[in-house]
């Protein structure tokens, strides 16, 4: 064995199970959700060493709600101008009407 081969062996220290979003760290055997949010990863402690106990956890407690986003308002353009660029239309010139 290399000694590249030891390091980078120590240096795994998580573990993913057959389920998803379950990753298990190696050295304590606690289980983690592992989440990617909006680009972001997400770890959270589902405290248990037991894979079926992790598995309920998973499903009941790490829910993630986001908050509502702002309603948007439908609005009515009066196109003045426009023109076609590269076999789409482009809105030169518009006005607002109310609705």
């Amino acid at each position: 064995m290399r000694v590249k081969d030891s390091i980078a062996a120590t240096k795994t220290f998580w573990l993913k199970p057959l389920f998803a979003n379950l990753i298990c760290y190696v050295p304590s055997g606690i289980y983690f959700s592992r989440i990617r949010v909006r680009g972001k990863l997400i770890r959270r402690l589902l405290k248990t060493n037991k894979l079926s106990v992790a598995k309920l956890r998973l499903d009941g407690e790490n829910v993630i709600e986001f908050p509502k986003l702002p309603e948007f308002q439908p609005v009515t353009l009066k196109v003045l101008r426009w023109e076609e660029k590269d076999k789409r239309f482009v809105i030169k010139d518009a006005e607002l009407v109310p609705n």
